[in-house]
């Protein structure tokens, strides 16, 4: 099931009053469209990204998880965003791949919908992390995440890596979260193991996260995302 992602994440260069209309909207709870949530989101992941490098095509974002957790997650939640930060190993089981990432719900065409936002997933579709190591029959460590897509799922994670969000909905949470469950260590067997996606969804959706840096840390790292908008009274 190797899989190794060759497309660049998307590069956006989005009105600065554009992003101020969609912040009031976000911030007064206003339906957004489908088209505005996707520029919302477009400029998000962007932004968070060219916090760390300017050439998408050769950096994987190892690494990055924690920071990039942070920065959305003040972002959102300035704005009144409901945010789920996660962590694998708490919101899926232990002894699998860490990795931080969020989930946050926005009204789309005046309906509550949660999305995924993860726009660091990139760094475990390289190619030197494909091989299982063993030790008397016992895994001890598996290939990354992105070596337990199946085929029929490709052309929904390549969106994820491409855009860095997604609509989290119950085949996506099974993608998405099977990616993770599959690189658990202490077994024999490498047979492919799945949960239903409702399990993640309702796991996703509650997950609380502490955050690794601090809003005025990030900000004395300049890795703040500013909002166009003055905060609400």
């Amino acid at each position: 099931m190797k899989f190794i992602m060759k497309s660049t994440p998307k590069t956006v260069n989005i009105d600065s009053k554009v992003i101020e209309e969609l912040e009031r909207k976000v911030e007064s709870n206003t339906p957004l469209s489908i088209e505005e949530i996707n520029l919302f989101l477009d400029n998000i992941c962007y932004l968070t990204r060219c916090k760390f490098t300017n050439d998408f095509d050769n950096f994987s974002f190892e690494y990055k998880c924690d920071k990039a957790q942070a920065i959305i997650t003040y972002y959102l939640t300035d704005l009144g965003v409901e945010t789920h930060p996660c962590m694998t190993q708490n919101v899926i089981t232990n002894d699998i791949e860490g990795h931080s990432f969020i989930v946050a719900r926005f009204n789309v065409n005046g309906i509550l919908i949660p999305y995924l936002i993860d726009p660091t997933y990139r760094q475990f579709f390289i190619d030197e992390k494909c091989e299982y190591l063993t030790h008397n029959g016992m895994i001890l460590k598996t290939p990354s995440p992105g070596y337990f897509i199946k085929d029929e799922d490709k052309s929904k994670i390549e969106k994820l890596l491409i855009d860095g969000y997604h609509i989290l909905d119950e085949n996506m949470a099974r993608i998405y979260g099977d990616s993770f469950y599959n690189t658990k260590t202490g077994y024999t067997t490498k047979d492919f193991k799945s949960i239903n996606g409702s399990i993640y969804l309702n796991s996703f959706t509650k997950g609380h996260e502490p955050l690794s840096k601090t809003k005025e840390e990030l900000e004395s790292e300049d890795l703040l995302i500013k909002r166009q908008t003055k905060k609400s009274l």
